[in-house]
Parts: C-alpha cells; structure tokens; sequence
C-alpha cells in the first residue's frame, strides 16, 4: 500500500509529449477556457489569448500549450520532491521516442449519514498509465483501471438502473449495472461493485491542419459543464476521428464509435448472447469568424445494426461526411439531429456560450451559459448554466436507435425530460482548492430508463431535484490533477417517496477521468 500511495504521486508531467490528447474531463476543460492556453493566430504564430477553438474535445496537446501553462512551475526545494510532485516513474527519452509509465488510481473513504447497516462508502482503484511519443508525428495513450467500491444509495440506484437486460422465458430481466464513465460492473462483497476498465488512443498528425485519432477514450462537445451533444460520462467504446483545418477559419470534425444497447441477443452459441451494437456517428463543422468567437453545426446519427436476434451491417450512408446524407435513410434505420452552438469571448475573463438541439420535430434541446474568471491571485471559477431537454428528445423510432450508449444517455446524463440550473463557484491558491457545484432539476415525468432499448419500468418521477457538493482539497501536481480531497454531498428529492442523502469522503486520486454523480 506505501508503494502504491507513493507511486500515486510520481506522475507524468507531460512536458515533453507533443501528439497525445488533453483529457477531457472538467478539470482540464476548465483550464482550457480560463485564459490559461495559447491559440494560433490566422498567420500561425501563438497568441496567449483565450480558447476559442472547435469545442470538440479532447484536442491535440500540441494545438494549445496548456499542459505547460497549468504545470507546476514552482521551486520544488530539491531533487527528491522534483522527481515526486513532477516526473514519472519510468522515463525513457532517445532520439525518435519518449515513454512514460506511470500508476494511477484513487483510494477513498466515506460515510452516508443515515446508513444504519454500518457499511462505509469506499473506493479502491489501481492501475498503470504508459504514453509514448514516437518521432515527431505519433503518439499513444494506454491506462488500465481495476477498481472495487462501494457507491452511495441513489449513486447504486442510478448504477443498478443501467444495468444489462438478460433474456428469460417471461422476456427480460435486468442484472448488474453500469458505473457512468468506468464500465459495466459484477457484485462485490455487501452492496459493492467491481469493474475493470482499459482506455486508449494513438494520434497520428503528419500536418498542422489534419490529425487522425483513434481509441475509446473519452469525448466531450461543448464549452459548457454540461453538453447536448456529447458527454463525456460514456462508457469508451471504439472510435474514429479526423480534423481537417482549411481556409484559415473553418475545420471539420468527423467522427464514428460502435456503441451498444447493453440487451443480451436472445439467441447465441457463445457462452452469453452479445449485445446490440450500432453506430454512432457525428459530423462538426467549426466557422470562426473572429478570433473569439466561433459557432460550429453538429449532425449527430444513431445507425440500426439490426435487432435482439441478428446482427446486420449499417446502412451504406453511415460514412457520409455530407450534412443531412441519413435523411436518405428510413427512420427505422437512423435517427438523426442537429445542433448549432456557439463560442464567444466576450472579454479576456468572460464567456458565453449556448447550444441548440433539434431532430426538426417537436423535440428540442437548449443550453445557454456563462464563465467568469476574474483577474486576482486567487484563481477563480464562476459559472452559472441553464439546460433544457424536451420529452422525445434524443428518442429514434425504435430503442434500438435511441441516442444512448451502454444504457446511458450519450448527451446530458440526465437523458430528457427535465431543466437543470447549474452554479459553479471554484478557487484554488498555492494549491488549496475550493469547489462548490449546485445543480437543480426541474423533472417531469422523468426516467431513468427512458433512452434505454428496453423499459422493464413505466414509474416516473416529477418535481424538484437538487444535488450540491462541496469539495476542498490540496492538488500535488497540476497537470495531472493529483490531489487529497475530502467532500460534502447533500441530495435532495422533493416529490413522493423522494430520499435525502447527506454523505462525507475523503481520499486521495489522479483526476484525469471524472468520478460522476451530479444527477
């Protein structure tokens, strides 16, 4: 255990990788767009301005030199505490390649209040981290996480709603769960849950204005805390993605995963029936017409791969960059919408942003908000965010198309139904952090299985939900957002039979994929 809580802290620094990806959870989004990067003018030369880039995330570290603004630039005292707070545990450095390998993980502790069973909540998570960057256009990512822990009550409620759906002589049955942004889980011990999880990627980027990207790691679209359009609490599964840059002021995005609908096929000769896969696909295109502001159009399709008896090839049309190509398509077989976004600096502390989501029905979605970073020592986060997603939305004609991944919503993890008034208010000084997230729902007639393929349960729930956390904690290692925390979460539910939880943890982490339960 000394070893490993030591290992904990000897972490990449990043410094030297120049093809890999920025992580795309909130953290490094929020220092994304506090003023803390440079951009590439029109003549390509660096300005230290703002991000005001494509809001398709993760970017490429090279692009924005964020991991060296937000590094650990203090006087670290001596050789030892250098090589702790700022260098891997294995660094090889030649002439052509650079590999880092290093652990990561998180071990926690906590208490709900009101848990007579005598149970505490705890998480215990092990793994490795190798990066590597060959020559001057290719680099690799690869992380490997073993976990076991035991969630808070409406955290196993949410988990063990996502559950897969077993076939049985009565039709199905739901078992297991899903952790948002981790895996699919088994029973571990008194109300526990262990999982395993490996995500990855390479980058290939022979030129400035063209990149290749594959794995499954995680993806994010927006400039929000939230997004309508691409979340980043999926389960990874494999993808493909491509950026062009052409014309100075646009860029294109393409991008295709094979998701799945976590329904066992009713009939199979493999130990277990597989799962019902489909594509998933987004086509974004980024209009910068002033260098700070930038308004991009998304078309986002959800691609049929047959049903809970067959598997069967996509429709040929799946590949198509051209926006409204899947109209071509049956409704059967794609379900398709559109969103239009925008990004805008309005001055160097604050932002606007917003999204508009459309399938052009009835159904829609709308996202507006702000971010406010004030110029003093203490580095400061106000963000207030304001999010509505219609009955329908993000629904296909049939559930096998219904925009969703591993049995969670792709878009906002909340799925549809409901309004969200979102508050952020963070400051860190000398590595002291302060964090307080206040979310609250506004549900109407709202499920968690409605974007599911299968809905064993027709209950819904209407009226107020809040969730606020209050987090305080001391971050090691900027860059990889090493950090002791201890938080507070208080969640309440104002309708019939609603439960209220109050819970207290304290651990210590690598925060480079978020641990999600603001919902």
């Amino acid at each position: 255990m000394k070893r490993l809580l030591l290992g904990l802290f000897i972490l990449p620094s990043w410094l030297e990788a120049q093809q890999g990806l920025i992580p795309s959870s909130t953290y490094y989004r929020d220092r994304l767009l506090d003023n803390q990067c440079l951009i590439p003018s029109i003549d390509s030369t660096m300005e230290s301005v703002s991000f005001v880039g494509s809001s398709f995330l993760p970017e490429i570290e090279k692009a924005y030199d964020l991991h060296q603004r937000i590094g650990d630039q203090s006087n670290s005292g001596s050789k030892f505490t250098e090589r702790l707070l700022k260098k891997h545990i294995v660094e090889v450095d030649s002439r052509d390649a650079k590999v880092f390998i290093s652990p990561v993980g998180e071990f926690s502790v906590g208490k709900e209040m009101g848990d007579t069973s005598g149970n505490y909540l705890y998480k215990n998570t092990r793994g490795i981290q190798i990066q590597a960057d060959l020559f001057k256009n290719f680099s690799f990512q690869t992380a490997l996480y073993e976990n076991q822990a035991r969630f808070s009550s409406f955290e196993r409620d949410f988990i063990d709603a996502c559950g897969e759906y077993y076939t049985s002589t009565t039709g199905y049955n739901q078992q297991n769960g899903v952790v948002p942004g981790a895996a699919r889980t088994k029973p571990f011990k008194t109300y526990g849950y262990d999982y395993a999880f490996a995500v990855g990627h390479f980058v290939y980027s022979p030129f400035k204005t063209f990149s290749v990207v594959a794995g499954n790691n995680q993806q994010f679209i927006g400039s929000g805390y939230r997004s309508l359009l691409y979340g980043n609490h999926h389960v990874g599964t494999p993808y493909f993605r491509t950026k062009f840059t052409f014309l100075k002021k646009w860029e294109w995005n393409f991008y295709r995963t094979r998701s799945i609908n976590l329904v066992r096929k009713k009939t199979y000769t493999t130990v277990e029936g597989y799962y019902q896969p489909k594509i998933v696909g987004v086509n974004h295109v980024t209009w910068r017409p002033h260098q700070k502001l930038s308004v991009h159009f998304s078309e986002s399709t959800v691609w049929k791969m047959g049903d809970s008896l067959a598997t069967k090839a996509a429709h040929p049309m799946v590949f198509s960059p051209l926006p409204f190509s899947s109209r071509i398509a049956s409704n059967e077989a794609v379900y398709s919408f559109y969103g239009l976004s925008f990004d805008w600096l309005v001055t160097k502390t604050f932002r606007t942003y917003g999204q508009f989501v459309t399938p052009i029905n009835s159904s829609f979605a709308g996202q507006i908000g702000i971010r406010f970073n004030p110029k003093i020592p203490i580095r400061t986060l106000l963000q207030l965010e304001y999010n509505f997603v219609s009955k329908d939305m993000y629904e296909g004609t049939s559930g096998l198309t219904n925009y969703s991944n591993y049995n969670l919503p792709i878009a906002h993890i909340m799925g549809n139904r409901f309004q969200e008034f979102l508050c952020r208010v963070h400051g860190e000084y000398h590595r002291i952090y302060l964090g307080v997230n206040t979310h609250l729902f506004l549900l109407s007639d709202h499920s968690l299985h409605q974007l599911q393929a299968v809905q064993l349960q027709n209950s819904t729930n209407s009226g107020l939900l809040n969730n606020t956390k209050l987090e305080i904690g001391y971050r090691f290692n900027q860059k990889l957002n090493i950090n002791i925390y201890g938080q507070c979460v208080l969640r309440k539910e104002w309708w019939e039979q609603g439960k209220n939880t109050l819970l207290f943890q304290v651990g210590i982490r690598t925060g480079l994929i978020d641990n999600v339960n603001d919902f």
